[in-house]
């Protein structure tokens, strides 16, 4: 009998250890049905038949010796514990036999996938000048990103489900490596024709906060939010809260409340109006990174990946 393995409880070592009859084959069948959730999706992605792909996971079951997913008819396939414990490594065995198919290719032309992970207020401003330089120089690799919230990015990169990250370097914790991308300095986003618009004097804080803020509804926002509210010494007596980013531009642009962002886009929004933004004096600018698992040995086309964003920053 196998003993269940937690696999918040710190280190765990590999299901796989002293388990050599397996293959590639059933580890990425067993990965397709962990991250689909289903092996009907699982199959379809894998263009094969629910069938098989049930066959070739109980065939790794028997392996090694455990249950690795309970399969219900009208919830799909859910993981054990010890199918938990096991996903990590199998994602690290097949990113090697990736890396090393790609290593003793024949020619220097680079192919596969990248899977990179990027901050949703980033995406706009960054990413596609980045995606776009990538693709022109390894056309045959494909770029797969995903945006989302840090506190999903973070646990997925360090799950080896992304190979890279783009975010601002705010909390991501000592369990990652970072390249710097660039800088940004916290600013207040004003319509073109307010008061406080005027570069030639300062933010008086004590009457911007008695009109409405409109505030991005994220933490890193409200984080941002709350230095420059200590900064100036006052709270805003009304918050106008959204979820989106163009959206805060357009009510702003509207006239009808200010807000604070770290973003520099174009000026106009959606509708064609004008906003202005000010830095704040007193705070420090935050870094944009590049970001990747510490220790994690990245792949070709990750590490390619990273060379041009480096060249693009530099």
């Amino acid at each position: 009998m196998v003993a269940e393995v937690d696999p918040a409880a710190g280190d765990v070592p590999s299901p796989l250890a002293d388990r050599h009859d397996f293959t590639l084959r059933q580890l990425e069948h067993f990965v397709a049905v962990a991250e689909h959730g289903s092996i009907a999706t699982a199959a379809e992605r894998l263009f094969m038949s629910p069938t098989a792909v049930s066959l070739s996971i109980r065939q790794l079951e028997r392996t090694l010796d455990t249950e690795l997913l309970v399969r219900k008819r009208a919830q799909g396939a859910q993981l054990t514990p010890m199918g938990r414990a096991l996903l990590p490594h199998a994602k690290d065995v097949l990113a090697s036999a990736t890396r090393l198919t790609q290593e003793i290719a024949t020619d220097d032309v680079l192919r596969g996938a990248v899977d990179v992970g990027c901050f949703p207020s980033l995406g706009p401003s960054m990413l596609p000048g980045f995606v776009r330089a990538f693709s022109s120089r390894h056309p045959a690799v494909k770029v797969r990103f995903r945006e989302d919230a840090l506190v999903r990015l973070v646990p997925e990169l360090l799950a080896g489900a992304l190979d890279l990250m783009l975010a601002y370097d705010i909390g991501l914790g000592d369990e990652v490596d970072r390249m710097v991308v660039a800088s940004r300095r916290l600013g207040v986003m004003l319509p073109k024709d307010h008061w406080a618009a005027d570069e030639s004097r300062p933010i008086d804080f004590a009457r911007l906060v008695r009109e409405p803020f409109i505030e991005l509804a994220s933490p890193a926002a409200h984080r941002d939010a709350e230095r420059v509210f200590a900064i100036g010494g006052a709270t805003p007596d009304e918050r106008i809260p959204s979820e989106n980013f163009e959206t805060v531009r357009s009510f702003v642009g509207r006239g009808l409340g200010w807000s604070i962002t770290l973003q520099r886009p174009r000026n106009l929004t959606h509708e064609g109006l004008e906003v202005v933004v000010r830095d704040v004096p007193g705070v420090d600018p935050v870094d944009i990174v590049l970001a990747w698992r510490r220790g994690a040995a990245l792949s070709r086309q990750a590490r390619a990946f990273r060379d041009v964003v480096r060249d693009a920053a530099g």
